[in-house]
């Protein structure tokens, strides 16, 4: 909720707020995992791109708890979790769409019921 704080248009707060007024939002007890924080960070190329990463990390953690896929436009952060996901195992099964890419038909996976296909996963074509 702080990114939404000090991010969210105020398109995004009147939704946030008809989400919640229609018992839409779930309030969750969030746990920090700082042994997969350290693995995921381990994994970074470049001390820039575990930067980068840390800011996103939350999302991972929220995905793994909550068996919930990700949705967001961050491409590069996918790229750099996807990465990661050679060495980080538990990332392999996170799911990642990105809502403004036209080829991942995201409304309709979503109106399909948001299934784990292989290849939404960040885990997708990694071997081991």
């Amino acid at each position: 909720m702080i990114e939404w704080k000090e991010h969210a248009s105020t398109f995004a707060r009147q939704w946030l707020w008809s989400m919640r007024a229609r018992k839409r939002v779930n309030r969750l007890r969030f746990v920090s995992d700082e042994l997969f924080r350290t693995e995921i960070l381990a994994a970074a190329r470049t001390q820039g791109q575990a930067a980068d990463m840390s800011k996103d990390i939350h999302l991972l953690e929220a995905a793994l708890q909550t068996d919930c896929p990700i949705a967001s436009l961050d491409d590069r952060a996918r790229d750099f979790f996807r990465e990661a996901s050679q060495t980080v195992r538990r990332l392999r099964g996170v799911v990642w769409v990105n809502p403004t890419k036209e080829a991942e038909n995201a409304l309709e996976w979503l109106q399909g019921g948001a299934r784990a296909e292989a290849v939404r996963c960040l885990g997708f074509g990694v071997e081991g």
